[in-house]
Parts: structure tokens; sequence; C-alpha cells
């Protein structure tokens, strides 16, 4: 009583602009992963719209005639147009919601409690068959058994998904005694994430909140259950290309009992690596580079740059690869196996490389090409624009205009080099 609210009315294409707006201006300024929003269309009981927005109704119906119906298509076509915006603007991030836990009361047989389609007026099973999301994110606060179980409802969501992510969300508030008086059992969102891993459809979860797994009883239980590292599954409706691999991948141990491990980005490609993966073997022969990246066992580590630092906690001998990941987790084919065969003497094995040097750089009338084999030239797009062969030594004097370059060398035996070059006026 007392409380006062403001809300934005959802029926007015105003309203949808100026959020619109605000979600383009995040994606110009940064370079996001993606755009998330809650549960927050239409008010939750007992703050329900009411007769507040009739006029609106009245003077745009659409050619409504049932206001419930009005309402949700005002919330469809807010959410499209947020779609199309991220894609438009950052086609690599993704859009996703989490809508309140229950599309409909008694949707699946046996759950009951409030609809989030006919309460709050947030359709989300329309905006899976619209494929106005990539991924839809449930708030499933509720423990297993019951009239909001657990089980039924990520079942009955991953069954609706029509091939969108499904990443339920998870009440860590409800398992921490200083946020409810009668908390879940500490075993209760273990066993949760658990049953989401091997449920086809669910993709992953999402914990709420943070401030519920610091320094808690609940926090040391649910981080047990992230022992290894791992890459986000990809979305099938989306762009699987994957990246060119990384290159010249080169390991140095360091005196502390670390290795580290840096490598060439490749400039290749019609896809640019967002992040990279970091694999692992250990004994005495390298094994194949495919059967490493085949085995989540052996992956240790993402990152975002070209290096990482790995602490494998032992002398080796360790065999290292690296792969690339486009922003929707398509991955590349391997780096050639590093060997790091004692880390505390800092013995590697790399691979060959292609011995390749140009000069003068930046370069006006020719470009000397120092190295044996396949030479080939790129334009700042990626195409090839010259190719010849080197037996140790040539002088490259094609007309182009300046800019920058890519000149690459393959060695008859196998390896590469990559350079680039500036084309000066």
């Amino acid at each position: 009583p007392g409380l006062r609210h403001t809300i934005l009315n959802p029926g007015l294409d105003a309203v949808h602009e100026y959020v619109d707006a605000i979600v383009e201006d995040i994606l110009r300024r940064y370079q996001v992963d993606g755009i998330h929003f809650d549960d927050y269309f239409y008010p939750y009981p007992p703050y329900n719209i009411g007769s507040a927005d009739l006029a609106t109704f009245d003077a745009q119906p659409r050619g409504f005639t049932d206001l419930d119906d009005w309402r949700r298509d005002n919330i469809n076509r807010f959410v499209a147009r947020i779609h199309d915006t991220v894609q438009e603007v950052q086609p690599d991030a993704v859009f996703g919601i989490s809508p309140f836990g229950i599309w409909r009361s008694g949707t699946p047989p046996g759950i009951t409690g409030l609809s989030g389609a006919d309460a709050l007026y947030a359709d989300a099973v329309a905006w899976l068959q619209d494929g106005t999301v990539d991924y839809i994110a449930p708030q499933l606060y509720w423990p297993f058994g019951g009239s909001q179980d657990f089980a039924a409802l990520s079942e009955w969501w991953a069954g609706a998904s029509q091939g969108r992510h499904v990443y339920p969300g998870l009440a860590a508030y409800r398992s921490d005694p200083a946020t409810t008086s009668s908390p879940f059992a500490p075993s209760e969102i273990p066993r949760q994430i658990r049953f989401g891993r091997s449920t086809d459809g669910v993709q992953g979860h999402i914990l709420f909140r943070t401030q519920n797994l610091r320094g808690t009883v609940v926090g040391d239980s649910v981080v047990a259950q992230y022992t290894r590292p791992a890459i986000p599954p990809p979305m099938d409706h989306r762009d699987l290309f994957p990246p060119d691999p990384p290159e010249a991948l080169r390991a140095t141990a360091g005196t502390d009992g670390t290795v580290r491990l840096e490598w060439d980005p490749s400039i290749f490609g019609f896809v640019l690596a967002r992040s990279f993966a970091v694999y692992r073997a250990e004994g005495a022969a390298p094994p194949d580079p495919r059967t490493m990246t085949a085995s989540s066992e052996m992956l240790i580590g993402r990152a975002f740059g070209p290096e990482y630092t790995d602490r494998p906690g032992g002398s080796g001998p360790y065999h290292y690869v690296v792969t690339a990941l486009s922003g929707n987790s398509a991955e590349s084919s391997e780096t050639a196996v590093v060997t790091v065969t004692d880390v505390t003497t800092g013995i590697t094995e790399s691979p060959e490389l292609a011995e390749l040097q140009v000069w003068p750089n930046p370069f006006r009338q020719g470009l000397n090409i120092r190295g044996a084999g396949r030479v080939r030239i790129y334009d700042a797009l990626g195409r090839i624009i010259w190719t010849g062969d080197s037996a140790g030594a040539l002088i490259w004097r094609q007309r182009v205009p300046p800019g920058l370059y890519f000149v690459r060398i393959e060695s008859p035996s196998g390896p590469t080099a990559t350079a680039r070059v500036i084309r000066a006026r």
C-alpha cells in the first residue's frame, strides 16, 4: 500500500523504439557476447496492469478485438524488434530472455501456478516458434517434486524449444539460509545441475544469484560441479563456419613450473576467432591432435587472446594443441602438437616453422622475399592476388594500391609462415 510504480506502456511504438535505441547503443559501444532480458514485461500480480492501457488499445488495436491477445502481440513484436537489432548491429551476439518458469498453468500436466503467457503476457512459446530468441532461460525456481516439479518443467521447456538453446534458471538464493527461512537442501541445486546435463535439449543453466554463492555452503557444493572447463555448445540455427586454425604454436617452460603457450591467430578465413581452446595430453609420445580435441578431459582452458599459461603440476612430458573458436563456438582444426619434454628443465619440442623474411617494409617498388616454398600474397580482405614459387629468394614487383598485404610461404615439408607488409604511397 502506498507503493507507486511507473511502467513504460508496451503498447506504444515509442516505448519499443526507446528500449531498442538503448540496446543498439550497447551493441555499438561494446563487443558484448549477447543481450539478455529478465522477466519484466507486463507487471506481476498484485500490480496488474488493469485498465491502464485501455486508451492505447482503443487507439491502436491493430485488428485485435481481444485485449489479452493484443497485449501478448505487443510483447511479441517488441521481442522480434530487439532480436532483429542484435542481428543487424552485432551478428555474433545472441539474444535471450528469462521468462517466468511456467508458460501456462496445467502445462505440462500436473503443473499449476501463475501463467507467464496470461498474467504477464510473455508468450515465450511464441518467441521460440517465431525464432526471435537464440536461447530461453526459464526461471525454474522450484525443487524436484510437487506442482512446480523441476524435472517436469525442464523436460517440457526442452521439448518446446524449437531447436533454440534452453538454460534453466536455478534458484541458488533458495538454498541460502541468509535469504530464506526454509532453504533448499544443500544437494538440491547440484542435483538440478546434474539433471540438466543428462537431459536432451538442455544446453546449460544460469544460477540466480552470485551473492548466494560467494563464501557459502551452497556455493561450495555448486562450485564442486565445475571441475572441468567447457566450451559453450554451438547454436545450430546460427553460422557454424569455423575460423582458420591458429599458427605457430610455441611453448616456454618457466622456472616456477608453468608452461606459457603463445600462438598466432590466423588472419585468413571468413570467420575471425573470438576465443581459443587449449588442450593438453600427458605421456611419452604425443597423441593424434584430433584425439586430443575429441576428449573433454584434455581441454584445460579457454583463452581470449593469443596466449595461455598452464600449471600442469608435474614434470612432463606434456603435449599441447590449440584451436580457434568463433562467436558461436564453431571450432577450427588443431595446431601442430607442441611438446614440453620436461617442465623443470624447460626443454620443448616445437614443430618446424617455415623461414620467411621480407624487406623493405613498408615497400614502394619491389618487395624482397626470402624463403623456399610456395608463396601466396593476400590483400586486406584475404583474397589471393599473387602466387609463385621461391627457390630461396625472389622480388615481388606487382603494381598494387597502397595498403596492407600478407605474405605467406609454405615450405616443401609443410610448415608455413606469414608476414604483414605495407605498400607505401
